[in-house]
């Protein structure tokens, strides 16, 4: 029993590792906490469910409309740098979303397979975290940290009153409307079954006296497979060593010819889309999307990037999988009411042992 309650605590935690990168991902380079995130994780959820069961005519328009407009910032932000000016930009970004407006409009009436709803999810919540970047940080970048953090909180709220619009306040799941990937459906294993048709049917697999669905099995191995990739990114590519040069000084970074709006925007963009994988993940482990989703996912995942040293994308994730240990324990011990309040409390007693958190170190002010 405990053994299940911690494994749970894992799989729990490598969903607030995921969305803990984003936090800490932009900190590590802005120094900006973006409190919009847990938005992003819950906007993955509801993409992914809104293409995978089919939507009303109003929630499709709603949603063409509102990734119409992402896109129009994003592209008409690029294209305004190319063309030389905002007269010839922003017309061009209006031409460059219309065909992705038409896209989500048509993806959301046609209810397209789980797989091909994933990865739109993931790339349409991308393409948000860079607008929100562009639209709302960008221009206080050089302002005082307060009217930053004032701005996140806000289009944190504005993200979750335009769910709302769209989808509704009520709780919505994949169950409900029939549309549930088969794969991760949990049936009993029958007496001599292989390996691969236990996997392959949607089977759970009977370890002892633990019992593990293919879904608890995919949500720990995709995180780790994406922090593996997010590491030899940062680490092993161009890309990743402008990031760090970003992070350690943007003035620098800009004198050796590094495009550091770029480099935030992907930024912006590869920790979005991290949280719209979390969420997509979630919705269907807990069977629960609601617009107020991200609020306490996002408030949890960024105590783990504290924990782990906020700046540090390892940490993060040891942060995520320590919380998540944290609150199932909390559950074992029939302390369920309280499983936040303790993740919380081993939190704050290893800021105050370790200020810097458990992997992360004092850096220098940047200027």
């Amino acid at each position: 029993m405990l053994a299940e309650i911690i494994l749970l605590g894992i799989i729990m935690g490598a969903a607030y590792s995921l969305i803990a990168v984003g936090y800490t991902m932009v900190y590590g380079i802005i120094e900006l906490i973006n409190f919009a995130h847990g938005e992003i994780y819950m906007f993955g959820a509801f993409m992914c469910l809104a293409f995978t069961i089919g939507s009303t005519t109003g929630q499709a328009s709603g949603a063409a409309v509102f990734f119409g407009l992402v896109t129009w910032v994003v592209a008409g932000s690029y294209l305004t740098l190319r063309l030389g000016g905002r007269l010839q930009g922003i017309p061009a970004g209006l031409v460059a979303a219309l065909p992705v407006a038409a896209a989500v409009q048509w993806g959301c009436l046609a209810r397209i397979p789980f797989l091909l709803s994933f990865l739109l999810a993931v790339l349409l919540v991308a393409l948000l975290g860079v607008s929100i970047e562009i639209l709302a940080y960008r221009p206080l970048r050089d302002s005082p940290r307060l009217a930053a953090l004032i701005t996140a909180i806000g289009v944190s709220l504005v993200l979750q009153n335009v769910a709302q619009v769209i989808w509704s306040a009520q709780n919505h799941t994949f169950r409900k409307y029939g549309a549930h990937p088969a794969i991760f459906a949990r049936h009993p294993v029958a007496d001599g079954a292989g390996i691969w048709e236990t996997l392959t049917r949607g089977h759970y697999v009977q370890a002892g006296s633990m019992s593990l669905s293919l879904l608890q099995l995919f949500i720990p191995l995709v995180a780790f497979a994406l922090m593996l990739g997010l590491h030899l990114l940062v680490t092993r590519t161009s890309l990743g060593r402008a990031m760090r040069a970003c992070a350690q000084d943007q003035v620098a970074a800009r004198l050796m010819g590094i495009d550091v709006n770029r480099v935030i925007a992907v930024t912006f963009a590869v920790g979005s889309a991290l949280g719209a994988v979390a969420g997509i993940l979630v919705g269907l482990y807990r069977d629960e999307i609601k617009p107020t989703m991200g609020y306490q996912a996002g408030v949890i995942a960024f105590s783990a990037a504290v924990l782990g040293g906020i700046g540090n994308i390892p940490g993060a994730m040891v942060g995520g999988l320590v919380l998540g240990v944290a609150q199932s324990l909390a559950i074992y011990w029939q302390l369920s009411q309280w499983s936040t309040g303790v993740a919380y409390l081993v939190m704050i007693g290893v800021i105050i042992i370790r200020p810097s958190g458990l992997m992360g170190a004092q850096l220098p002010r940047k200027s």
